[in-house]
């Protein structure tokens, strides 16, 4: 099959000799640069695949083992670096061929219509309960002395199952995050 340049670049019958001769080693130079260059491709090729799977590193799963599945759409509107990369947690329940695997959402127990590629699965790593234990202790700080409420009527001054946060002199307590003003009632 010719493409219009392959046409144009045919030599006519009145054309002098040497123009036509020109013409002719012209491409055949060119045919030889594209069989070069398709050679030299395939090699550039090989050599990048050597290298990848050197490096590359495929994750199995086993049946059971709860993982995080990759998010590929993002809310239109929003930032893709703000948005949740993953989602999850999900159950593997099946392995099929080349490193897929199906698995079922542990929320609400719905199955994935296909068989998702290992790729796209990170394994799911529980909640640090060192976090969990900061956080509460974040919530049960005491309110500071110098405030002007004497007691707060919301909180009930017999509750005995709560634990107090003792803070020694020379150590700070952590600072509570301040929710940020209200635009709509700022002015």
């Amino acid at each position: 099959m010719k493409i219009p340049f392959d046409i144009a670049l045919e030599p006519k019958d009145s054309l002098p000799q040497d123009t036509r001769v020109y013409i002719e080693q012209f491409l055949s130079n060119i045919k030889m640069l594209h069989k070069i260059a398709l050679q030299n491709e395939a090699a550039q090729k090989e050599k990048d695949k050597v290298r990848h799977d050197h490096t590359a590193r495929v994750r199995t799963f086993a049946i059971g083992d709860l993982v995080l599945l990759k998010v590929h759409k993002f809310p239109k509107g929003q930032s893709r670096e703000l948005c949740d990369k993953a989602s999850g947690p999900y159950r593997i329940e099946e392995i099929g061929p080349n490193y897929t695997y199906g698995i079922r959402r542990i929320s609400d127990h719905k199955k994935q219509a296909s068989l998702v590629n290992a790729t796209n699965l990170q394994p799911y790593m529980r909640p640090d309960p060192t976090r969990q234990r900061l956080a509460q202790e974040v919530q049960n700080i005491p309110p500071d002395p110098d405030s002007d409420s004497d007691s707060d009527p919301e909180v009930d001054q017999d509750d005995e199952a709560t634990p107090s946060v003792e803070v020694e002199a020379n150590q700070q307590p952590i600072p509570i995050p301040q929710q940020p003003p209200d635009p709509a009632t700022r002015y």
